[in-house]
């Protein structure tokens, strides 16, 4: 089981969504859980539930969370790349491995006699006017860095101003989550427990909802299985 961090996280929204028995009552476990359908979910379900849930969670992480309290929820998922060059003011994402969700940070480092800078975000509309000038109080120059994220015919980039090219740049962002497969190679890893317990809520009630539409047998077996799982483990999960 090359996947113990993610099997278990699985586990658990099981048992929280009491859903811990297949048809025939055999007991899923850490080690069946990403084959074993249940009584309600199927594993691929769980599974894609679950991906999902860590998505919407650094989502909600990188608009929530700022400085020391985004490196202590996500440490995994902050990534470092000092000495990129920025070529005529584009720095395409495809060519950053692993790609950026969001950017966190991104600095020159000192040339021409000057100290290194800190370029600031701007949204791509300022972008344009402060390109057109018609910031008056924004005048892009060798201290007065800015950039920002859009999409262009060649595809997603970060943008300078000045449209220059910039050697020796530092960039600090949220890298993007693949999607894990059980029993895979690539386990869950770089989220804290609060983080993972976040997760956990996030899945479970997208898990509910997938199933809101159900036939109302189905979701009698759903409150029923729930109503015995926490009686029996309460809601430690």
């Amino acid at each position: 089981m090359a996947t113990p961090n993610f099997n278990n996280e699985l586990l658990k929204l099981r048992r929280r969504l009491g859903d811990i028995n297949t048809e025939d009552k055999i007991e899923i476990d850490v080690a069946t859980v990403g084959f074993l359908d249940g009584e309600v979910w199927k594993a691929s379900e769980i599974a894609d539930i679950y991906n999902d849930a860590v998505v919407d969670y650094l989502d909600f992480a990188v608009t929530s969370l700022r400085g020391r309290d985004l490196y202590m929820y996500i440490p995994g998922f902050i990534f470092y790349n000092p000495l990129l060059s920025i070529n005529s003011g584009r720095l395409g994402i495809d060519s950053l491995d692993p790609q950026p969700l969001v950017v966190v940070d991104l600095w020159k480092q000192p040339s021409d006699g000057l100290k290194g800078a800190q370029f600031s975000y701007i949204s791509s509309n300022e972008f344009f006017l402060t390109m057109s000038g018609k910031f008056p109080y924004r005048t892009p120059s060798k201290i007065e860095l800015y950039y920002t994220l859009m999409e262009d015919s060649v595809g997603e980039a970060i943008f300078t101003l000045p449209v220059e090219s910039f050697t020796g740049c530092t960039l600090i962002y949220v890298k993007r989550y693949v999607p894990i497969v059980s029993d895979s190679t690539v386990d869950l890893l770089g989220i804290n427990r609060a983080g993972l317990r976040r997760i956990l809520d996030f899945a479970e009630v997208e898990a509910i909802k997938l199933k809101q539409g159900a036939a109302p047998e189905l979701i009698a077996k759903i409150l029923e299985n729930k109503a015995k799982m926490s009686s029996f483990v309460g809601e430690s999960a």
